[in-house]
């Protein structure tokens, strides 16, 4: 029995020394290499959470972003409008003041054509009468014959259309 006394005796031992190593070894490498795992696990989870968040406000702007674009778009879009509106706007009292101008323009001729006119009358009044008058001495210088006078009167006539 001696023999299995120092069989379980060291069996004893190797199984205490076993416990001792494996307590010595799990203080010195097993907790330490769990904390360092749970810290990095913490790190990157908390890296991971960041670019989440980072994400997320990316998103927003980019949206915040494209609201801007598309207001500017719109703001751009209503000035082109209202430059066009004011541009026909524009154009069409242009036009209005060039009718306006045109029509007083055509009137002021036609009054200067017509003031011409009655002055050319007048002229023309002026020298029929003098004509006339010539024609009048003429007459009652030489005698007073039908043909001679028929053809003074013609001639008359040709002097008259012919100073038209």
């Amino acid at each position: 029995m001696d023999f299995c006394w120092t069989l379980l005796i060291e069996a004893l031992a190797t199984i205490i020394s076993l416990g001792i190593l494996f307590v010595v070894i799990s203080y010195f490498l097993y907790f330490p290499i769990k904390d360092s795992i749970k810290k990095r696990e913490k790190f990157l989870d908390d890296r991971y959470k960041d670019a989440n968040k980072i994400n997320s406000d990316a998103l927003k702007t980019q949206a915040a972003i494209g609201e801007r674009l598309k207001a500017s778009k719109d703001e751009a879009k209503e000035i082109i409008d209202l430059s066009k509106k004011e541009a026909n706007e524009l154009k069409a009292q242009i036009i209005e003041q060039a009718n306006v101008k045109a029509k007083t323009t055509v009137e002021q001729a036609r009054e200067q054509i017509k003031n011409e006119e009655i002055e050319m009358y007048e002229k023309l009044k002026d020298e029929i009468s003098s004509i006339s008058i010539l024609v009048a001495k003429k007459i009652l210088e030489k005698e007073i014959d039908p043909k001679v006078d028929q053809k003074m009167i013609d001639d008359l006539i040709k002097t008259i259309q012919n100073e038209k």
